[in-house]
């Protein structure tokens, strides 16, 4: 089950103002993830929700640059989610996986024009 980090947040609060429940709704059922969804959290998300926020951010940033007609090299959508990661402060570092898997999308994005 994936959660997202306002459903995470709401499950946190909940057991917060009850600790002696062992179950919050029908489909969460494992308490014992609490302390797990705490640092998620604290941290921004899980590492997948991470990489995908700063995809989001390099994508926008992309497509600004192509409306403004200004060239973009392969080095700059390498440097882009380093620059991304540090405005909104995330301790996840950007992995070549996820600068391969833009650049896909990107050519995708091409052949459909």
């Amino acid at each position: 089950m994936s959660l997202t980090l306002k459903q995470m947040e709401n499950i946190v609060n909940y057991h917060d103002k009850y600790p002696n429940r062992k179950r919050v709704c029908r489909e969460f059922k494992d308490m014992r993830k609490v302390p797990l969804y705490c640092e998620y959290i604290k941290n921004g998300g899980t590492k997948r929700q991470q990489m995908e926020k700063i995809d989001e951010l390099v994508y926008e940033r992309y497509s600004e640059a192509r409306k403004k007609f200004m060239p973009v090299h392969s080095i700059d959508l390498k440097r882009w989610p380093s620059i991304v990661r540090k405005t909104i402060h995330l301790d996840s570092k950007p992995s070549i996986l996820g600068f391969k898997n833009l650049k896909r999308d990107i050519e995708l994005f091409h052949e459909k024009l």
